[in-house]
């Protein structure tokens, strides 16, 4: 499984990425990972999640999620991510930076 974040906008406006390939995690981290976008409902999350109001400074993420059989995206503003969603991105964030280098 292959899950990327990029996050855009904030106050200054910094892009950043984040790419996880689950076949290269420890067996415990893939199991989270997957779990996380299992009980995010991932695949059956609309392609824009929309927003519940406006904030010029907030970050933007686009999160999406290839398992080989299937792959789908979503754009979440970050006060708009649902909490599971939220949790899988966290998660992505933190592996991506710790398997840099």
């Amino acid at each position: 499984m292959i899950i990327q974040v990029e996050r855009s906008g904030g106050f200054l406006g910094f892009p950043m990425r984040a790419r996880v390939d689950t076949r290269i995690l420890s067996d415990e981290e893939r199991r989270a990972v997957e779990t996380l976008v299992s009980d995010a409902d991932f695949f059956g999350l609309p392609e824009r999640i929309p927003a519940s109001g406006s904030a010029p400074d907030r970050f933007l993420y686009a999160v999406s999620v290839d398992d080989g059989e299937r792959s789908h995206a979503t754009m979440v503003g970050e006060t708009d991510a649902p909490p599971r969603l939220r949790d899988l991105i966290q998660q992505v964030m933190v592996i991506a930076r710790s398997t840099r280098g």
